[in-house]
């Protein structure tokens, strides 16, 4: 783990000691599994990078034809760099739900409501329409993803993204919309909203902007400029 961050080792140790427990009750090993633990603080600073949708609209620009409905697959769905790869014909129910197979948690296997979300089901159609028939994923393999979407990004005049960058957009712009952090959670997969709530929830200034403008807009307040000439 040389150069590895705090965060990481911390995840790490935790998923050894969560082996380590399942060892224990097998019988498999005697130890304590505590005793692997080290002072590496969990507190970190989440990446906050997401897309407007003026730097998405460049983004898509910037790519190459066959790349580009992945990307915008990636963002209108918010899966995970290792979903996207194995969505196939029968996860894509039009008159329903596509389904993202998952495995990273007891809750990364799920759907996003498809009949109502316009814009990924006019995508999916798009897709299985030229999808060739003897295939069953819906994406090629993309293994250059992260270069090339840096590559975009720079030739695009924007700051660079991942693939993760991409999935938080998503989140981003459910949250700005106003749906609640723990439907936001469903749709990404995550256990509950506490996540969704510290990184999702830090906003651009013209949004923090606006809600401050709205709050403010409803209290009856008093005029501060006349009291301040009457001193």
């Amino acid at each position: 783990m040389r150069g590895a961050s705090d965060h990481t080792i911390h995840k790490e140790l935790g998923t050894f000691r969560g082996a380590l427990k399942r060892a224990r009750w097998l019988g498999l090993f005697s130890g304590d599994p505590a005793i692997f633990r080290a002072e590496h603080s969990p507190n970190y600073e989440p990446r906050r990078r997401f897309l407007t949708t003026e730097e998405f609209g460049k983004l898509i620009d910037a790519l190459p034809l066959k790349r580009r409905l992945t990307v915008a697959f990636i963002t209108y769905s918010a899966a995970r760099d290792s979903e996207w790869q194995k969505v196939e014909r029968e996860h894509v129910d039009f008159l329903s739900t596509l389904t993202l197979p998952g495995t990273k948690t007891r809750r990364a296997w799920r759907q996003i409501p498809l009949r109502e979300h316009e814009h990924l089901g006019n995508l999916l159609r798009n897709v299985v329409a030229t999808l060739h028939k003897d295939k069953t994923h819906l994406f090629e393999p993309w293994t250059n993803i992260r270069r090339d979407l840096h590559v975009a990004c720079k030739k695009a005049g924007i700051d660079p993204v991942s693939p993760n960058d991409l999935r938080r957009t998503f989140a981003s712009w459910c949250w700005q919309q106003g749906m609640p952090p723990a439907r936001i959670a469903l749709l990404l997969g995550h256990r509950d909203a506490r996540m969704v709530e510290r990184v999702y929830g830090v906003m651009d200034s013209a949004t923090l902007g606006q809600d401050t403008a709205k709050v403010f807009g409803n209290l009856d307040l008093p005029e501060l400029r006349k009291k301040l000439c009457s001193v």
